[in-house]
């Protein structure tokens, strides 16, 4: 009856540690952003944000039109100016303008803070050669860090 006991105990503290470690990881990211600082003193550093995640299109269809927001520690900074897709790694690629990105007064605030949550929220349209259109729904997170040299918090 002990050793039943023993084996029933270690079960559920097995099962513990798994339900703690799924919880843990629930709210990671599941997004990269690029590049992953992003320096508010930057001229002509880069051409766009970009945010990355795992995704594929239904095989026919290409992306014809988006409407996704950007958001940094919950605030709106700006919309995507384009969505593309990577056959090859089966990769979204959500672009957002640089220069309307680091002159958000969101920002500035969040600078030399360490990393940021940030935010994908709408949808982007796909249509195949028929013209029928599907909308792919994006509500995607993760992190940057936003830094200003010479203005340390």
């Amino acid at each position: 009856m002990k050793k039943r006991n023993y084996q029933l105990l270690i079960g559920l503290m097995c099962i513990s540690l798994f339900l703690m470690l799924a919880s843990m990881t629930a709210g990671a990211q599941n997004m990269s952003v690029n590049p992953f600082k992003i320096n508010l003193n930057a001229q002509g550093a880069a051409e766009n944000i970009q945010c990355a995640y795992p995704g594929t299109l239904p095989s026919g269809y290409s992306i014809s039109g988006q409407d996704i927001q950007l958001y940094f520690a919950g605030g709106y900074v700006t919309d995507a100016y384009a969505v593309g897709y990577c056959a090859i790694d089966d990769m979204i690629f959500v672009r957002f303008d640089w220069m309307t990105v680091i002159s958000s007064p969101v920002l500035l605030p969040l600078a030399n803070t360490g990393q940021v949550g940030v935010n994908i929220t709408g949808y982007f349209t796909v249509t195949n050669s028929a013209g029928d259109s599907i909308d792919i729904d994006v509500n995607r997170s993760g992190y940057a860090e936003v830094i200003k040299p010479g203005n340390r918090k």
